[in-house]
């Protein structure tokens, strides 16, 4: 856990996506950030050039996430409704963070305002996009298009995406409720004579592309 101020933060999992060397010195980067200090990156690398390049490389985006580590232990000013009313420094393009509502394999979720049109959104993030092969930074992509061209009540819908600071982003509709994992665990002791039919939203009659989602559904638990 980062500690700053008081306040704890929840760290950052880089190590996957990074190396080993970079990784450490990016969760040391975001602490010195995360508690008010300044960062000197060539101290911080003990003097290694390659390591002190690929760290100003991220730079952009590891300030921008310690600003979202900020962001989700604080209260939120609402979106301005006047010229007068500048907005809160933890944005990222058109969005403003407000606190982190989940996390997997593919990014952190927040729950962010829409700045430009005043409304609640849940804002996929996929940090650290400058460090990553090009193949992940695709499915990011191929994720947030495949989602984009769907139409369905049962899909939530994608509003925008983006790249600001290296950070490689999308906007969904945000679903009030509870979350998938806790309804599983909710449910689970309950016990049926006979199997409920549950009736399929089935995706695939709103758009093609919903077999992509399905395939890469069913690939993520292998």
């Amino acid at each position: 856990m980062i500690t700053s101020n008081g306040n704890t933060h929840q760290r950052l999992d880089v190590r996957s996506d990074l190396h080993d060397g970079l990784s450490e010195v990016v969760e040391q980067a975001l602490e010195i950030l995360l508690g008010g200090g300044i960062l000197d990156v060539n101290e911080l690398c003990h003097g290694d050039d390659s390591l002190a390049h690929q760290l100003h490389a991220l730079l952009p985006t590891v300030e921008a996430l310690a600003q979202f580590g900020h962001a989700a232990k604080t209260s939120a000013p609402s979106i301005p409704t006047n010229e007068s009313e500048s907005p809160t420094t933890h944005t990222l393009g058109d969005f403003r963070i407000l606190q982190e509502i989940g996390r997997g394999g593919m990014g952190v979720v927040y729950e962010a305002d829409q700045i430009s049109l005043a409304r609640r959104v849940a804002l996929k993030v996929l940090p650290f996009a400058p460090a990553l092969d090009n193949r992940r930074l695709q499915r990011f992509m191929n994720e947030a298009q495949a989602a984009a061209s769907l139409d369905h009540p049962h899909i939530v819908q994608v509003h925008a995406i983006g790249n600001d600071r290296g950070v490689y982003h999308y906007a969904m509709q945000l679903v009030e409720g509870q979350s998938l994992d806790k309804l599983i665990a909710a449910l689970r002791p309950i016990e049926l004579n006979e199997p409920a039919e549950i009736p399929s939203c089935q995706p695939a009659d709103a758009n093609p592309l919903a077999n992509l989602l399905r395939r890469r559904s069913a690939g993520a638990g292998e």
